[in-house]
């Protein structure tokens, strides 16, 4: 008995050589499944039950349909996927703490070429901005 738990973990590791395993689109779809079930916990009638309850089984199953999966490719395109929706979120409420932060000396543009922010002095009157991104050069008033 003491050999089969002994080797357990190695046994594991062996046949999950090859699938895809676990990374943080999983950790995020595991903490937003227990946030609908956590939810379904709280309804007390039948519809908003299943509102939550199902989606939280139904992505608890596709986690744990993409840590076992062999695909690799397309679990890395997926992951490659939620990283970038992920990090353009997380770079525009940066951005929003920068812009309060920074709201009494800077006043921030958006280029009207390539849409890049462009911060400059406050209080300088009618001022020509050049891009650093694309040289565009464009006047506003700060």
């Amino acid at each position: 008995m003491r050999n089969f738990f002994g080797n357990l973990g190695y046994r594991i590791r062996q046949w999950m050589q090859g699938r895809y395993g676990n990374d943080e689109f999983n950790r995020f779809l595991t903490f937003a499944a227990i946030a609908f079930l956590i939810a379904s916990l709280f309804s007390r009638l039948w519809t908003p039950l299943m509102f939550f309850y199902i989606p939280g089984v139904l992505i608890i199953a596709y986690t744990i349909f993409r840590a076992f999966s062999k695909n690799l490719y397309a679990r890395s395109k997926e992951r490659d996927f939620y990283v970038k929706v992920k990090n353009k979120v997380a770079g525009f409420f940066r951005l929003q703490k920068r812009r309060w932060r920074e709201r009494n000396t800077s006043r921030f543009y958006t280029c009207p070429k390539c849409r890049a922010t462009v911060r400059v002095p406050k209080g300088r009157g009618r001022i020509e901005i050049t891009c650093p991104k694309c040289r565009e050069k464009f006047v506003k008033r700060t």
